[in-house]
């Protein structure tokens, strides 16, 4: 399977520019890293050396040392210790005076003098002069492109390369199989589909062989029945003759009947255009009587609501309403009270009062024992109003403010 797969295999399972990538990459990655990995060590390596080359102040204050000696001596240390060895990095490093005298690395500077050894005075004169002209450290680490860890560095990136590759060519692999596999169940399908098809052909051969027999039936009893058509045309003539004129009838009477919806539309419309110029005449009426009210009825607090239910009475019924409206505002222990709705718990006493035999009117006492009157109205509209008188209750209950 793994041989058939690789001589099937194809290039565009592996694309061009990632084949580019993985041999350019490596080489590219690996310069950037090793300049990355230099400027590291040579930041480390100097701020390490500017902590430890001058040691001890003591001993270079003293004259107990020489400053040249203490540096040369710290910096071979630390290279020993800590840097890199010579065949994986190469390090330089660079102590001078800020006047240019080099304390590292050990130079020739001359022949002395004197031959004889200098006293700790002046040597310490001689440390002192140089440390206070100021010192200056230069460090400079070289991987080197042949070096061990280049190398290492280098190898780690084909590496990856090589197993970004390998996994590219293991799923190419598949995918050819796959698609292989999906030729091989396709092929086998259109076989069967094939095989199918020929049986359905042979079936419609005979299914046609059939209709031509049922056809020429067909035509036999086609001639017959133009035979008992063409004696029943005369008939069918004078069937559509009295059609005519019976739909000639129904299309008079269609146009009398519409004359008539559209005599019934236009007092549709006089009716509503009168009902609504009645209840504009309702509504100023409402608030003619609502600001009566407000002024003469001042104990009373009076729903719009029940304006609405006095303005819908009869004259005598309002006369008799507002006789009732007149005692609440003025002696309400004087009127008689019929009956006492919604007392269950957790509701408001609402009062009911008669007038005119057929009136109701119905109100309650607020907290600060104000007469509200919820609404007036009569029999007829009974249950409506108790709907709204039960809506206003639970609307005080859920809201008290």
């Amino acid at each position: 399977m793994h041989e058939r797969s690789w001589q099937t295999y194809d290039m565009k399972y592996l694309p061009f520019k990632l084949l580019v990538l993985c041999i350019l990459l490596p080489a590219v990655l690996t310069g950037i890293s090793i300049q990355a990995l230099e400027s590291y060590l040579t930041y480390r390596y100097a701020k390490d050396i500017e902590n430890i080359y001058i040691g001890d102040m003591t001993l270079l204050l003293d004259g107990s040392r020489q400053l040249r000696d203490v540096v040369n001596t710290n910096i071979s240390r630390y290279l020993e210790q800590k840097a890199l060895p010579f065949w994986a990095a190469e390090t330089e490093v660079l102590v001078s005076s800020k006047a240019g005298t080099i304390l590292y690395p050990p130079v020739f500077m001359g022949v002395e003098t004197s031959i004889l050894p200098k006293d700790n005075l002046t040597i310490a004169r001689e440390n002192y002069a140089l440390i206070n002209e100021g010192m200056v450290v230069a460090v400079n680490v070289r991987l080197g492109i042949d070096g061990l860890i280049s190398w290492i560095i280098f190898t780690f990136f084909i590496l990856i390369a090589v197993a970004v590759l390998y996994r590219f060519y293991r799923t190419g692999i598949k995918r050819a199989g796959d698609e292989e596999n999906q030729k091989n169940q396709t092929i086998e399908m259109l076989k069967a589909k094939e095989e199918m098809l020929g049986s359905e052909l042979d079936s419609l051969v005979n299914e046609r062989v059939s209709i031509s027999a049922e056809l020429e039936r067909m035509k036999a009893v086609l001639s017959s029945e133009k035979e008992k058509a063409s004696h029943q045309e005369a008939q069918l003539f004078d069937e559509i003759v009295a059609l005519d004129s019976k739909l000639k009838d129904i299309t008079a009477h269609q146009a009398q009947q519409l004359k008539e919806i559209e005599a019934l539309r236009e007092k549709i419309s006089d009716y509503e255009a009168e009902l609504k110029k009645e209840e504009r005449q309702k509504t100023k009426e409402a608030d003619s009587i609502a600001k009566r009210f407000r002024v003469i009825y001042k104990n009373l607090i009076i729903h719009d609501r029940a304006i609405d239910g006095f303005v819908g009475l009869s004259e005598d019924m309002r006369i008799k309403a507002e006789e009732v409206i007149h005692r609440l505002n003025d002696e309400p222990e004087q009127v008689v009270i019929k009956r006492k709705v919604f007392i269950r718990k957790g509701r408001e006493t609402v009062l009911e009062v008669l007038f005119s035999y057929n009136g109701r009117l119905y109100f309650r006492r607020t907290k600060s024992q104000e007469i509200e009157i919820l609404i007036i109205g009569t029999k007829n509209t009974q249950v409506k109003d108790l709907e709204y008188i039960d809506h206003v209750t639970r609307k005080s209950i859920m809201d008290p403010s």
